[in-house]
This record gives structure tokens, C-alpha cells and sequence, in this order.
């Protein structure tokens, strides 16, 4: 492998995650268009771009609480300046990781209007969190009321149960009283 390049296991090593969670990064990376290098047998291998991009979408996910679709939305963008974000998280930015052996990081341009949009998405989020609270409440309100009707009908089903019951008792009675002279009389 050539020295500016880096397999899963040395890249997970480098960033400090497991490599399953390597994999599910660099996936949302391609995801949002980004490639990744893949070596003969298809396994990815990992550059200082795609270190660089990984370690922003770490941070932004860990520090600014950006959910990882959207770091990795963010960090993908034309637009965005990696070593702006990884310093305003507070992560460490290399030019050169000899012990890694992985070549500098890529610099790409960082939108001024970066924090608006991430209050944006923050209010969106906040939003989005109280209407599906609303939307269980709800739901579980017409549950209840759905249970009550049901309980309703049981009962009023039980109700007329009882009252055919009782007409059929009296249809009976009224069949087994002998009838007298004059009601034989008049109703023929």
C-alpha cells in the first residue's frame, strides 16, 4: 500500500473509533458524494482528504451535536473549510501524520453563513422534536378515546343482549298462558 494511504484498521486507529463505525462514516461520506478509494478486492482505503473529513464530521457530531447525516453533509459541501470547523471544535489539525503516514489534510472554503445555518438546522431539530411529542400525545389520546367506544359498544351490546333476552322470556310466557273464552272468541 502506497505511504499516503491508510487501511481500515489504520485509519480507525488514527481517528479513535472502531472500525465498524469507520466503515458506517465513510459510507455517509460516499452517501453525500464524496469517494473514497477502493484497493483490488474492493476494501476501502483512506487518504488525508478523507481523514481530514472524517475528523470534521467527528467533531462537528461530538462538540457542535450535529447529527452525523448532517456532518457528513456539511463536510462534503464544495464550500466548507475543514480546518475552520476542525478548530472551532477544538480538534488537532496535521499538515503531515508521519506516524500514520498520511499526506496533508486538503483545505476547502468555508462558508461565512456556516453558524446560521447550523442555528437553522438546531431550531429545525428542536422543532421537529416538539411536533412528534405532539403527534404521540395525540396519539395516545385517540387510543384512549378509541378504547372507550369500544368499552361503550361492549356495554351496549351487553344491554340489548339482556333486553332480546328478556323479550324472548315474555314472547314465551305470553305463548304458555291459556288463553280465555272471550279472547279465543274474538281473535278467530
Amino acid at each position: 500500500m502506497d505511504n499516503d494511504k491508510l487501511t481500515p484498521r489504520q485509519a480507525s486507529d488514527f481517528l479513535g473509533i472502531g472500525t465498524e463505525t469507520l466503515k458506517k462514516y465513510a459510507a455517509l461520506l460516499e452517501h453525500n458524494g464524496h469517494f473514497i478509494g477502493r484497493n483490488a478486492r474492493q476494501h476501502r482505503y483512506y487518504n488525508g482528504t478523507d481523514i481530514g473529513l472524517l475528523r470534521a464530521m467527528i467533531s462537528l457530531n461530538r462538540d457542535k451535536s450535529v447529527t452525523l447525516e448532517d456532518a457528513a453533509s456539511i463536510v462534503t459541501s464544495a464550500d466548507t473549510d475543514i480546518k475552520a470547523i476542525l478548530n472551532e471544535t477544538g480538534a488537532t489539525v496535521t499538515e503531515n501524520v508521519q506516524s500514520t503516514e498520511v499526506s496533508s489534510v486538503i483545505t476547502l472554503q468555508v462558508p461565512e453563513e456556516f453558524n446560521k445555518i447550523f442555528d437553522l438546522m438546531q431550531m429545525q431539530h428542536a422543532e421537529i422534536n416538539t411536533l412528534r411529542l405532539e403527534l404521540e400525545l395525540r396519539d395516545k389520546e385517540h387510543s384512549d378515546f378509541m378504547q372507550d367506544i369500544g368499552t361503550k359498544l361492549g356495554e351496549q351490546n351487553e344491554t340489548i343482549d339482556l333486553l332480546r333476552e328478556e323479550v324472548e322470556l315474555l314472547r314465551k310466557q305470553a305463548a304458555e298462558k291459556p288463553s280465555s273464552f272471550w279472547s279465543r272468541l274474538f281473535n278467530k
